[in-house]
């Protein structure tokens, strides 16, 4: 049980997360660290709610740059910019893992997920940022053989999206038109991306 200055923010932040109210939760939880950092269950609380609001916005910001390419209408193969919301959306999801590292640095799920959402964000500018963090988790885990098959997938430009990270066959729409009927892209099913490099 928690005691101390922050205990009455954590007990909030405990029944927000049973009662689903997910921005309660994360309020009460940065107030009980603010209040006791070194706190163990405190860490701990606000650490996992951090890193699950970074995994739903890191997926929603995913699903918003495929929403925005099909209303753009964006031709398969065309170069774009993102849109200031799309790059919002990125950064909001960004900022969520930096939380946990700021408490963690070393937290291997934070780094991971930071940089898996770096690559998604912006493979060509950020690639070596990404790159860095899983070095940091290569070195400290040594035994994680996942991390070393992420690096070298991050490391080689994929030939068969040209490192775009969309699918090819629908070009990050999700869908697809044959004979007029528009239906889910069979090949990355309906997520948009490519699934020889787009997923970390």
């Amino acid at each position: 049980m928690v005691q101390g200055a922050g205990r009455e923010a954590y007990e909030q932040a405990r029944k927000a997360v049973d009662a689903g109210r997910f921005e309660d939760a994360i309020a009460a939880s940065e107030e009980a660290h603010r209040l006791e950092p070194e706190d163990g269950p405190i860490r701990e609380l606000y650490v996992g709610l951090h890193l699950a609001r970074g995994v739903r916005l890191s997926a929603a910001a995913r699903d918003l740059r495929r929403q925005e390419i099909v209303a753009r209408d964006i031709p398969v193969g065309e170069e774009f910019q993102d849109s200031e919301r799309v790059t919002t959306a990125f950064q909001r999801a960004l900022d969520a893992f930096d939380a946990v590292l700021g408490v963690e640095p070393e937290n291997e799920k934070a780094l991971m997920m930071k940089a898996s959402t770096l690559h998604r964000f912006d493979r060509a500018g950020r690639r070596e940022e990404a790159l860095g963090l899983l070095r940091r988790i290569s070195e400290a885990h040594p035994e994680n053989r996942q991390v070393r098959l992420v690096i070298r997938k991050v490391e080689r430009r994929c030939e068969e999206c040209s490192d775009s990270g969309f699918c090819p066959h629908c070009g990050g729409r999700g869908t697809r038109t044959v004979l007029r009927i528009k239906g889910k892209c069979e090949r990355c099913w309906g997520q948009g991306i490519c699934l020889k490099c787009g997923v970390l």
